[in-house]
C-alpha cells in the first residue's frame, strides 16, 4: 500500500475508520484515489476475532463483478487490518437519496429499475457462489462517476458449505431484517432478496419500507404489517417487484432467478454479461432506451390482464 497519502476521513465507527486516499496516477499527472478502510482488532476494551475480521478481505479477494467494489490490497499491521477499495465518486445511494427528499425531487423510475438490475446481477453472482450478502441496504450501494451502482461492505457476510445450507446467525441493519431473522428460523438466501426488496422500495418511496427506532415496533411491523402503497407514479410492473420481494414468508418469496427471467431486467442482465466478457467497463441497458422503456410499459398491461 506504499504511495497512497490519506486525504480526508469519510466513515468512522466503533471499530474502524475509512478515510479517502489518492496516490500519483501512473498515466500522465492527475491522481488515482481509493478508500482505505481500517479496522481496529482491539480498541475500547473489547477484543475482535482476527479470522472474523480477515474473512471480509478473504472473500473479496476471490470476487471480481462489474457491480461489486473491487478489494484492490490488504495488509493486517499493529492490530490492525487494511483494506484497500475501489473509490466511487459518487458516494452512496442513501445520501444520494435523501439529498433528494431533501430537494422535493424523487429518483425516476427508469433509474431505479436500472440501479435495481445492477445490484440483483451483483447479488445472482454472489448466490451462484455459495455466498450471503447480509447487509444489502442503500447505505451500502456505491455510486460510480458513470452512474453505476456497486455493493459493498461485506463485513457481515457469509460463505455457504453448500447450496441448501440454512443458517441462524443474526447480523445485518434491523429496518433491512427479513422476517425470519426475527422470529430465530434458520435462513438463507431470502434474506438477501428481502434487502433487496426494502432498496428498491426506498429508491420509489425515498424513505423505508418498515422504519422505526424503537426495535419492538419495528419487527412487529416487518412482520405484521405491509408498507405504505408506492406512489401511483410507479409502474404495476415496478410494484410487483416490491411486492413478490417483500412476502413475508421465505418460501413464497420470488428468488432472484425468477426475477432475472423478467423481459426488462433480461436487458440489463444481458447488457452486463456481454460488457465482462468483452473485458470491458460495465455497462448496462439503460432502463429509459426505447427497446427497455416499451418492454416495461408493454410488460405492465400483461401483469395487469
Amino acid at each position: 500500500m506504499d504511495g497512497w497519502e490519506k486525504v480526508r476521513a469519510v466513515g468512522e465507527g466503533s471499530y474502524g475508520v475509512v478515510f479517502l486516499v489518492a496516490r500519483a496516477a501512473s498515466s500522465a499527472g492527475g491522481t488515482e484515489n481509493a478508500v482505505l478502510k481500517t479496522i481496529y482488532l482491539r480498541t475500547h476494551g473489547v477484543e475482535l476475532e482476527e479470522e472474523k475480521v480477515l474473512q471480509e478481505a478473504r472473500l473479496l479477494q476471490q470476487l471480481a463483478h462489474p457491480h461489486i467494489v473491487e478489494l484492490r490490497d490488504w495488509l493486517v499491521r499493529d492490530d490492525q487490518v487494511h483494506l484497500l477499495l475501489e473509490h466511487c465518486e459518487g458516494g452512496d445511494l442513501r445520501s444520494r437519496l435523501a439529498r433528494l427528499k431533501s430537494d422535493g425531487a424523487e429518483l425516476p423510475e427508469v433509474t431505479a429499475i436500472s440501479y435495481f438490475a445492477q445490484l440483483l446481477s451483483a447479488l445472482l453472482y454472489l448466490h451462484a457462489r455459495n455466498v450471503l450478502h447480509r447487509d444489502v441496504k442503500t447505505a451500502n450501494i456505491f455510486l460510480t462517476r458513470a452512474d453505476l451502482v456497486k455493493l459493498g461492505d461485506f463485513g457481515a457476510s457469509r460463505a455457504l458449505d453448500h447450496e441448501s445450507q440454512l443458517i441462524n446467525t443474526v447480523v445485518g441493519t434491523p429496518s433491512y431484517f427479513a422476517p425470519e431473522l426475527l422470529v430465530s428460523r434458520p435462513y438463507n438466501r431470502g434474506c438477501d432478496v428481502w434487502a433487496l426488496g426494502c432498496c428498491l422500495y426506498e429508491m420509489l418511496a425515498l424513505e423505508r419500507p418498515f422504519h422505526s427506532l424503537n426495535f419492538l415496533e419495528l419487527a412487529e411491523m416487518i412482520l405484521k404489517r405491509q408498507p405504505a402503497p408506492l406512489a401511483p407514479r410507479c409502474s404495476p410492473m415496478t410494484r410487483q417487484f416490491v411486492a413478490q420481494m417483500l412476502r413475508k414468508e421465505p418460501s413464497e418469496r420470488v428468488t432472484l432467478v425468477d426475477l432475472s427471467s423478467h423481459p426488462v431486467l433480461a436487458i440489463h442482465l444481458a447488457a452486463i454479461e456481454a460488457a465482462r466478457a468483452r473485458g470491458a467497463p460495465a455497462v448496462v441497458a439503460a432502463a429509459g432506451a426505447p427497446c427497455a422503456r416499451c418492454l416495461l410499459y408493454t410488460s405492465d398491461a400483461a401483469d395487469e390482464e
